[in-house]
């Protein structure tokens, strides 16, 4: 995608046109094959469907787990730790990812296929859009 993008700057300099806007790496809030919900526990694909017996209930539980801390410890901390350095949110998906989710080493949880993570900078929340079956 980089590259893309790179190739859009190179050949928009080279005819003297101001670069297009990046575009985000998922898909438009509003179609019809998706929803956007609050990144929150539950969302990941580990733990789901396991039953209730004594062996599954665990290991769910332990999913869960992870992700909560994932999701609702380290998120919010790092956002509070970037607001308070930065003086903003981060302004977009990119920033995000780079300047909370990877700088701060935060495992996010795997999702079930379809679905993306999708920082909104408007409300400095992390979503995930899911896709409709």
């Amino acid at each position: 995608m980089h590259r893309i993008h790179s190739l859009a700057l190179l050949a928009s300099l080279a005819i003297g046109c101001t670069p297009p806007a990046p575009t985000p790496p998922q898909t438009p809030q509003g179609t019809s094959s998706t929803v956007r919900e609050d990144a929150v526990t539950g969302v990941g694909k580990k733990g789901r469907n396991y039953g209730s017996d004594p062996i599954s209930t665990p290991i769910q539980a332990l999913h869960r787990s992870k992700e909560r801390l994932a999701l609702e410890v380290e998120i919010p901390k790092a956002l509070q730790m970037f607001e308070a350095v930065e003086g903003r949110k981060p302004n977009s998906h990119d920033e995000f990812m780079e300047k909370i989710v990877k700088a701060n080493q935060i495992q996010l949880p795997e999702l079930p296929t379809g679905d993306v993570y999708v920082y909104d900078p408007q409300t400095g929340k992390l979503m995930v859009d899911k896709k409709v079956p």
